[in-house]
């Protein structure tokens, strides 16, 4: 995960150049309630594909398993449109068992596409979304939540984008997933520095990651989600279902 990680900071460059969304199509997104680069009906830009093998160029080590290598080779002979068919699937939260092991780079050079994109969008005119629970720039879920310890907002949570890593203001105590309000709870692992807790929601059963930087003022939204998959365990089999995605960990269909 480090190394893909740092792979990703290199191939920023590959997308660096792109163009953003026209201020006539920022507007008009804005005016209907719409992301601005709203992430399934986005028409990519060949650049996401290069980004994808300067990942690939950096992550291909000798310390990789034979069965890594055979994925990432995979990727490297896959033609252009059987690339893009993976990267809908991922979009879609529609990955096929067969195809997990590509997504997870598709996925790591998509969240640098949009990360690129959303970068160049004007903050202080975003607004959020009538689905306050997804991305104002692309309309993704929110990979986790972090409480920060200091700051204007002290102890309001701010949601992470799964996708371009975009970071807003949330409310407390309404689920992330369904938008119900009072009926989440939080739930955490007796004896640990209380850090990352998941926060379940009595409704529709879903739960999603808290990070508090009160315990911890390095916590991070998507490190500290792959570092705590114990904790998805023990919730996962007290009846509740993740629906956070995290780019770095890819769950297929069966």
């Amino acid at each position: 995960m480090a190394h893909l990680a740092s792979a990703q900071q290199l191939a920023l460059a590959a997308v660096a150049g792109i163009d953003g969304v026209t201020s006539s199509v920022f507007d008009q997104a804005l005016d209907a309630g719409l992301p601005p680069i709203k992430a399934r009906g986005h028409r990519r830009n060949s650049s996401w594909r290069t980004a994808l093998f300067h990942i690939l160029d950096a992550v291909d080590v000798s310390t990789m398993t034979q069965r890594a290598h055979g994925i990432t080779a995979r990727l490297r002979a896959e033609a252009p449109t059987g690339i893009e068919a993976i990267a809908d699937q991922y979009l879609r939260d529609d990955v096929q068992i067969s195809d997990t092991g590509a997504a997870l780079y598709v996925g790591a050079a998509l969240q640098v596409y949009f990360t690129a994109l959303a970068a160049k969008l004007p903050p202080d005119n975003l607004r959020p979304l009538l689905e306050r629970r997804l991305c104002p720039c692309c309309g993704s879920m929110p990979s986790a939540g972090l409480i920060p310890a200091t700051g204007n907002t002290p102890d309001t949570p701010h949601l992470y984008c799964s996708l371009c890593s975009t970071a807003w203001l949330y409310t407390r105590t309404i689920c992330t997933s369904c938008g119900e309000y009072g009926t989440t709870e939080l739930h955490g692992i007796a004896g640990d520095a209380g850090a990352v807790k998941a926060e379940t929601c009595n409704k529709c059963f879903t739960y999603a990651k808290m990070i508090y930087r009160e315990q911890d003022m390095e916590g991070d939204p998507y490190a500290d989600d792959l570092a705590t998959l114990r904790l998805d365990s023990l919730v996962t089999e007290a009846g509740w279902t993740r629906r956070a995605p995290n780019s770095l960990l890819v769950v297929a269909r069966y």
